[in-house]
């Protein structure tokens, strides 16, 4: 069987992405705040992975071929890479480093190199346990582990095999994930970056395929409804069965959403259905999904300062604990911080994120590149 090679070919802006991304971030943000039995801010981590993967690899793609045909140095595609992900990603982050330092959160004053250098994945499977609003960031660690190794991967691995590489790291995720909870304590091994790869896997090779597929094979959805139907299936099972399903649902069921993500993405790139367009393209939806990195980095340290000010004002009155239940109710808690939490992910935006990602610029690709980098 051959698989194509990568054509280099430029990826173009698609605002329906945005749309997924304000989509994905409001399930995850809802699974932290609220009562939900299925674990859907999960399955939206995995569409983010898989997203990820499917606008990185092509525009590594769009350097080698640059590099292939001696526009830039393999040495400057990469510079160029790593500046302008760091421009878009580290300030951001390491403003909320510092405002979670000063609040104070305990985890990131005892643990802070592990969350300076990106690995709080690590540190939380170490630990085998969450930091006090900070337990998001291994995602986000994941993320910066996977930008980091996804170029020098694809710009030195043969052209002609690099969709063979992608449907072995696909395999190999899921083999590890199978050793990995035999030898080794199990709930944290999905925050490891090698549990995840066949998600990033499975956005390289939506990125090869596309091109080489018709879009009448993406309207049928058969790849989204398989992916996601098996990882429904799971979840219930898991949901019903903690214990009996919990290896089942780490290493099939996070392999079934990256192909139910995959599929998913190809469907909504390549069949314009009117009301899925309405949908993602709504400017309601279109101004979360551009915030969307913020929303995600603000809304567990906003649990723990409203969690904390709620505290200080009842708990220490025993007359005032029914004021202290009323106002700690998930569903009330919620009401109150969307609000906040969404201006402040508007200021960041407005005033952090903007700023430094229009100095992008002075780190171009060729032309034709710069504008897809934006939304990554």
């Amino acid at each position: 069987m051959m698989l194509p090679s990568p054509t280099g070919s430029r990826l173009t802006f698609r605002p329906e992405l945005d749309g997924i991304r304000a989509i994905g971030v409001v399930l995850v943000v809802a699974q932290h705040w609220l009562p939900m039995s299925l674990p859907f801010g999960e399955a939206s981590l995995t569409t983010f992975f898989v997203l990820s993967g499917y606008l990185i690899t092509g525009i590594v793609w769009h350097q080698r071929a640059q590099v292939e045909a001696g526009i830039m140095s393999t040495g400057r595609a990469l510079v160029l890479f790593y500046c302008r992900r760091a421009l878009r990603i580290l300030p951001g982050y390491y403003f909320t480093l510092v405002l979670c330092a000063l609040l104070p959160l305990a985890s990131i004053r005892q643990y802070w190199p592990w969350y300076v250098l990106h690995g709080s994945n690590v540190l939380f499977y170490r630990l085998q346990q969450w930091g006090e609003g900070v337990g998001h960031f291994w995602s986000l660690a994941v993320e910066e582990q996977f930008y980091a190794l996804w170029p020098v991967l694809l710009l030195f691995w043969p052209t002609r095999k690099q969709g063979w590489l992608l449907a072995g790291l696909m395999v190999g995720a899921f083999v590890f994930r199978l050793v990995w909870i035999r030898n080794a304590p199990l709930p944290f091994t999905f925050v490891l970056m090698p549990a995840n790869l066949d998600a990033f896997a499975a956005g390289g090779l939506l990125r090869l395929l596309e091109t080489h597929l018709p879009a009448r094979w993406w309207g049928y959805g058969w790849l989204a409804a398989l992916g996601w139907s098996t990882w429904l299936a799971i979840s219930l099972l898991h949901m019903v069965s903690p214990s009996e399903w919990e290896a089942s649902f780490l290493v099939v069921g996070l392999g079934a959403a990256a192909l139910g993500a995959a599929g998913l993405l190809g469907w909504v790139l390549h069949t314009p259905y009117r009301f899925t367009r309405a949908l993602l393209l709504h400017p309601v939806v279109q101004w979360v999904g551009t915030r969307s990195y913020g929303l995600y980095l603000y809304h567990l340290p906003a649990v723990v300062v409203y969690q904390r000010l709620i505290y200080r004002l009842w708990a220490a009155e025993p007359a005032s604990q029914t004021l202290l239940a009323y106002w700690m109710n998930p569903w009330r808690m919620s009401l109150v911080l969307t609000p906040i939490t969404l201006a402040l992910a508007g200021i960041s935006w407005r005033w952090l994120e903007r700023p430094f990602n229009n100095l992008k610029r002075y780190f171009s690709y060729a032309p034709s590149a710069d504008r897809p980098a934006r939304q990554v």
